[in-house]
């Protein structure tokens, strides 16, 4: 229509993540329990949406136990948001954690 007006952005370089750079993983933290019966009861519920979760048992200094339920680790945000989201719809509000990446 108007020759004269037309504007042509400028090239941009797409933004793509290397894997490789990425030095840390994902754990999402369902919940933290005094019980261990408790942690495995969750744990199981995660199952049921498809999940793997694991139970960490935590040794504080002041001699309490906790039983920490830990989802992943997931290498990608992508992947860490699909299992954050279906933690959300069974009502468990989870914790995001990077972890380092050894070696």
């Amino acid at each position: 229509m108007l020759p004269e007006s037309e504007v042509v952005p400028p090239p941009v370089q797409e933004y793509s993540p290397s894997p490789n750079i990425q030095d840390f993983s994902y754990v999402v933290q369902s919940g933290s329990f005094r019980s261990q019966e408790d942690a495995e009861r969750q744990r199981a519920q995660i199952a049921f949406q498809g999940l793997r979760a694991s139970v960490q048992r935590i040794d504080l200094e002041s001699g309490s136990v906790w039983y920490r339920v830990n989802v992943g680790p997931f290498e990608s945000r992508s992947q860490m948001n699909a299992a954050v989201d279906k933690l959300v719809t069974i009502n468990i509000q989870p914790l995001v954690r990077k972890i380092p990446r050894e070696g």
